[in-house]
């Protein structure tokens, strides 16, 4: 239901004057009821969006029928998994929008059309949807932190990279060199198509041109994970937290064009589960190298 700018007046008519004007949501949990505050807001001129993930198209139903669908000049919605073609409906009804920044969002399938449709209703706006073509794709991590246009906490970022980068390491397979992951205990976590067999030792590379090497303990190929142990590895275990679909996650690797002594660090979403219904699918995902490739591909 629209209500008449009358009735917001009406209702804060003994309000002092002060307005929100920027609202920065940035990793926030806010969800559909959240958007409801907005409804109110008399001056709202900036919204950032950025990797939320518990909203869908229908929240912005409360901009278009509320008081921001007339003062609204900035918004931004980077990485979520429910955001699709739907949201058009309320976003053309924003007819104040100057800037509208989108980036990952994996349910917008024709990218091109969705950005034609917009700049139709409002040929004020400035639109920029980016491909899915540098963030998140094994990029160098210094180019990752400093140079993503996306990446505002760097701080953050970097924390995430120095926190992890000692517990990736590069794993020569007997078929295929890989990347994996020491999850305590002493041991390492791989994917078993790289061609292991058990009891045999392998070379691990980490960073800081640090060189080990682990006994293969476990292997399922079915779930294509294998299980390494060397006494070399950290004992610590690390946090343990589930994934789903809609959810962002974090993939550092040594993909093909990184060097071996730095491991790369990409930030996506998870899409859906693959056809195993063990393995999740992400974008954007990861580079050959992560899970395993041949020297002949590096050649």
């Amino acid at each position: 239901m629209i209500e008449k700018e009358d009735t917001y007046v009406t209702r804060w008519a003994n309000a002092k004057p002060i307005y929100i004007h920027e609202v920065d949501a940035t990793d926030s949990a806010i969800g559909y009821d959240g958007f409801k505050f907005f409804r109110e807001c008399r001056e709202l001129r900036v919204l950032k969006l950025n990797y939320c993930e518990y909203f869908d198209d229908e929240a912005f139903r409360h901009l278009a029928y509320g008081r921001p669908k007339n003062t609204l000049n900035e918004l931004e919605i980077i990485t979520n998994g429910s955001v699709s073609e739907g949201i058009i409906k309320w976003i053309t009804e924003l007819k104040a929008l100057k800037r509208l920044h989108l980036y990952l969002l994996p349910r917008i399938r024709n990218r091109n059309a969705f950005i034609r449709q917009v700049q139709l209703a409002l040929p004020q706006c400035n639109i920029t949807f980016p491909e899915s073509d540098k963030f998140g794709y094994g990029y160098n991590v210094k180019q990752y932190i400093f140079s993503s246009s996306l990446m505002d906490d760097k701080e953050r970022s970097e924390k995430i990279y120095n926190t992890w980068k000692n517990r990736v390491f590069r794993v020569e397979g007997g078929k295929l060199n890989g990347s994996g992951i020491a999850l305590g205990r002493k041991h390492l976590l791989t994917a078993a198509h790289m061609g292991f067999k058990l009891k045999e030792r392998y070379s691990l590379h980490g960073t800081n041109d640090v060189h080990l090497s682990a006994t293969v303990e476990y292997i399922n190929r079915k779930a294509d994970v294998a299980l390494l142990k060397s006494d070399e590895l950290p004992d610590t275990e690390i946090e343990r937290r589930n994934l789903d679909v809609g959810r962002n996650y974090f993939l550092m690797g040594y993909p093909s064009d990184v060097v071996e002594s730095a491991p790369s660090i990409s930030k996506g979403i998870v899409e859906n589960f693959h056809a195993d219904q063990i393995h999740l699918v992400g974008s954007p995902g990861a580079r050959y190298g992560y899970s395993g490739k041949s020297d002949e591909d590096s050649m």
